[in-house]
């Protein structure tokens, strides 16, 4: 069985080979054919993953080319009369719960709450839940023979039409608990004392793109405030450059940035540019630091679902 390291190893590798191939690009949202945000899902029952798994599944469907965003485990489509012989199945994770008693000194650990309450009656000791990092692996829909991917028989809404700019305007307006934003001085930065943003004026970036893609950088690094994810431990936003805190922050920041411009489909012509000196920096921090990778990601996303109002608080 893999330890927790191995798995963290395994991810970084994964994160890195993406940032070589495409760049920040990696962390964007998949669309299908059509435009269509095509998040992977369950493929018995249409639940979404998320977090690190996400970004491990869209970059799989992007790099094999595979038409459905539709995973399965080998048992779930082999008792559906599917086979996967010859394929190779995407490790993806899990934090699986369980149960600790101490009793002198020596921890004894339970799948289930039950017997775990009666041994802590027992020997006169208190449960305690323990979280141990799991993987297991999954297979697009592609991969099975005598499967078919599920299409939806309702309709798609029709949704209302916004320019890039504006629908990164709309998520910035309808964030809950979001910060003043003000113009007051030509440098893009968060300040956690004040809980701010500050933007240059939009005319000063290459395209509007540009302008929102600094906004949503600055609006991730806003999330770790006490009132809302309490990120900043040892005030990570004001680490020195290139400690181990600011470089998680950052990285925490331009996932969750990358993600934005990915929902709100914007296009900044300065992010070519401006991603080769993080990809340079990123493949050489989470080389020498591998669990990093996955836990930006897990902040990155717990970000992005706060400012767009899918959770309020930690």
């Amino acid at each position: 069985m893999k330890t927790k390291i191995d798995i963290e190893q395994s991810i970084n590798a994964l994160v890195i080979e993406g940032l070589k191939t495409s760049g920040m690009g990696w962390f964007k949202p998949w669309r299908n054919a059509q435009g269509d945000l095509d998040n992977p899902v369950n493929w018995e029952n249409g639940r979404e993953y998320r977090g690190v798994n996400e970004w491990i599944l869209n970059f799989e469907m992007m790099s094999k080319g595979y038409e459905y965003n539709q995973w399965l485990t080998a048992k779930m489509g082999y008792a559906k009369g599917g086979s996967n012989k010859g394929q190779k199945g995407t490790p993806i994770i899990y934090w699986q719960i369980g149960f600790k008693v101490m009793n002198k000194g020596r921890a004894k650990y339970f799948r289930d709450q039950i017997p775990a309450l009666k041994y802590a009656k027992s020997v006169g000791s208190k449960v305690e839940k323990s979280f141990t990092l799991r993987e297991y692996t999954v297979f697009n829909i592609a991969q099975f023979e005598g499967l078919d991917p599920k299409v939806s028989d309702v309709p798609v809404p029709e949704v209302e039409e916004f320019t890039p700019i504006e629908r990164a305007e709309k998520i910035i307006k309808e964030w809950h608990n979001a910060p003043p934003i003000q113009h007051k001085s030509n440098r893009a930065y968060y300040s956690p004392s004040l809980d701010i943003i500050n933007m240059p004026q939009p005319e000063n970036f290459v395209d509007g793109d540009s302008y929102y893609k600094t906004l949503f950088h600055e609006a991730v690094h806003a999330t770790g405030h006490t009132s809302r994810l309490n990120r900043f431990e040892g005030d990570a936003k004001h680490s020195s450059f290139g400690s181990q805190e600011y470089s998680r922050e950052e990285l925490t920041a331009e996932i969750g940035s990358m993600y934005l411009t990915g929902l709100t489909d914007i296009h900044p012509k300065d992010n070519d540019s401006n991603s080769i000196a993080y990809i340079k920096g990123w493949v050489k921090h989470l080389t020498d630091h591998p669990a990093e990778c996955m836990s930006a990601m897990g902040r990155a996303s717990k970000a992005v679902s706060l400012i767009t109002n899918q959770i309020t608080t930690q």
